[in-house]
């Protein structure tokens, strides 16, 4: 994993709704309109695990690729 838990992370400032590859390179993940909002904006990150990041105060896993 590239971050670890307490690590302040910021969301991609050129986020779309497209699918974003994850760290491994073998599966994609898509970003919900939603999650627009939340570009450019720093998060600590709360949980790392293999599927991606849980961030501080939001409800989705972010992959590698969003942050």
């Amino acid at each position: 994993m590239k971050y670890k838990v307490g690590d302040v992370v910021k969301i991609r400032e050129d986020l779309e709704q497209k699918r974003y590859c994850m760290e491994d390179k073998k599966y994609g993940d898509g970003v919900l309109r939603d999650m627009l909002d939340y570009r450019g904006r720093s998060y600590k990150v709360t949980r790392a695990n293999r599927g991606g990041y849980e961030l501080e105060g939001l409800c989705w896993n972010w992959t590698g690729g969003r942050v």
